[in-house]
């Protein structure tokens, strides 16, 4: 169940660090990554196969877009339908290519400006892509036609706003998808409550409050029950899921645990089994009862984590900070089940792994790795 650099297929070095996460389509894996303090902003297509580079496309930006050292720019992961590839390059905009490189469409969405950058991803859905873009003094969800990039609504999240320059307060998160009753929600944790966006019109729908200020943590959305949890050891709260006439205020009604005071978190869980598996910076993992917030066990297995855990195989896989992916079991008690060292070196990175035909791609802030021999 474990492994070391002997089982590394290939090792391609990056131009830049990153966060974001390897996105493997076929025999083609893209990542992101900036050059020259942002100024210059990346997408990077390599083959599956051998690691070879097929083609990469600079984005310039000359703004300002200030960002914290911990956080490069190019936070956000691309997504793709397997015809074109859709990546947020902040307030460089959003850019979208074929799959040979070719730039299909780009569509400028403003500027935002925090003192620790931003990291929300696109998300693709049927002909749509959504985006969150923030935080900062302006705030806003986009909602794109997929195939020409032009804008079918856009939502400005005023009390998502920083009131100054500076201000800790903001979310960093992905908004996920919620399927109720033929309606679709963007679910998306914000300064104070987690809110359901009609992904029709990008109106609120329903909220449910007991967030603090700060949400790194994308929304863990399971088949009867919603956990949202703050970062900066701020709130997590629990609710019921909500059905397709509920609508509004729903603390009162929907929400059935909060917990005021966490673990710092900068990466999301996996729900497994009516449990979500929470990785913590301080690299200690939880598991916890999704309908009662309750903690079922935690264990370290190992240094901090920033990454956001991933279930394949039915396995948990973790990478710490430190380029070292622990594998946990799921179930009644914390148990390490091995863990995987694409080099003997410290490479430092941030992002969750794509895994994939028995495969994990692993980013750090120097490297794209292969591991494994496949099926």
């Amino acid at each position: 169940m474990s492994w070391g650099p002997e089982e590394v297929r290939w090792r391609q070095k990056l131009p830049g660090p990153g966060n974001s996460s390897p996105v493997v389509w076929g025999e083609r894996v893209f990542v992101t990554c900036a050059e020259e303090k942002g100024k210059r902003r990346g997408t990077l297509c390599f083959g599956r196969d051998d690691g070879k580079l097929l083609w990469e496309r600079w984005v310039p930006f000359a703004g300002k877009e200030p960002t914290h050292q911990t956080n490069p720019y190019c936070s956000a992961t691309p997504v793709t339908d397997g015809e074109r590839l859709i990546v947020s390059h902040g307030s460089a905009g959003i850019f979208c290519y074929d799959l040979s490189g070719k730039l299909l469409w780009e569509t400028p969405v403003g500027t935002y400006t925090h003192i620790w950058g931003n990291a929300s991803s696109p998300v693709l859905d049927g002909d749509h892509v959504y985006q969150h873009m923030g935080p900062g003094l302006l705030v806003k969800m986009f909602c794109l036609d997929k195939r020409s990039g032009k804008i079918v609504w856009e939502k400005r999240l005023k009390g998502a706003e920083a009131k100054e320059e500076g201000q800790f307060f903001g979310s960093w998160a992905t908004p996920v998808l919620l399927e109720r009753g033929g309606k679709r929600d963007l679910v998306l944790p914000l300064p104070g409550r987690l809110v359901g966006f009609e992904a029709r019109t990008g109106e609120e729908a329903w909220w449910c409050e007991g967030l603090t200020d700060l949400c790194y943590v994308d929304a863990h959305v399971g088949k009867e029950a919603i956990v949202a949890m703050s970062g900066f050891r701020g709130a997590a709260l629990g609710m019921r899921r909500p059905g397709p006439g509920d609508s509004g205020d729903l603390t009162a009604t929907h929400r059935v645990w909060q917990v005021k005071r966490n673990q710092q978190r900068i990466g999301s869980g996996v729900i497994a089994g009516g449990r979500l598996y929470m990785p913590n910076e301080p690299g200690v993992v939880q598991a916890i009862d999704i309908k009662t917030g309750e903690e079922v066990w935690k264990g370290k297995p190992g240094g901090a984590i920033w990454s956001s855990a991933i279930l394949a195989h039915g396995r948990i896989h973790i990478v710490d900070r430190t380029g070292v992916t622990h594998v946990l079991a799921p179930g009644d008690e914390f148990k390490k089940l091995g863990e995987g060292r694409v080099t003997g070196e410290v490479e430092r990175t941030h992002a969750t792994p794509a895994i994939i035909d028995g495969e994990i791609y692993v980013r750090t802030w120097e490297a794209l790795y292969r591991v494994g021999k496949g099926k």
